[in-house]
């Protein structure tokens, strides 16, 4: 039916990710816009069992959010707390309904690594700056 329209919704989890505008007589017209939040936690120094009460309370602030962008860039050390707060972080996220896309950002040669030996780089997407991160897709893991 020439000059008809419908839009459709594609989800992320219980929230809307993405909206197609339009369809037009046999062409397809769309225009698509990103409706997802993002947010940005900026963490720094030493992450060890001493600091992971004030992390989790920094990470809380993105309980809400469908992507969560962690940057470690000024991060020298993660112990096995805190990376238990960040997987208990993306479980929040999921447990809201959010799209729980938690990236890394600037992590180390070293925390890369130790995110690979524990399985944590299958959870979480990585990437090399916080730029990176930020201009990634809505859903494209690196």
């Amino acid at each position: 039916m020439p000059g008809a329209y419908v839009s459709i919704l594609i989800f992320g989890g219980q929230r809307p990710i993405m909206k197609v505008v339009r369809f037009r007589a046999g062409l397809f017209f769309a225009c698509v816009e990103s409706i997802m939040t993002m947010k940005v936690v900026k963490l720094d120094g030493d992450l060890d069992f001493s600091r992971k009460a004030q992390i989790a309370e920094l990470l809380a602030e993105v309980d809400d959010t469908d992507i969560a962008i962690i940057d470690l860039a000024g991060v020298t050390y993660i112990d096995s707390s805190c990376l238990s707060c960040l997987a208990l972080q993306k479980k929040r996220m999921l447990e809201n309904g959010t799209a729980a896309v938690l990236r890394i950002a600037g992590a180390s040669e070293s925390l890369r690594r130790i995110f690979e030996i524990c399985g944590l780089d299958k959870t979480f997407e990585l990437y090399p700056s916080l730029e990176h991160a930020q201009n990634a897709g809505a859903l494209s893991p690196s």
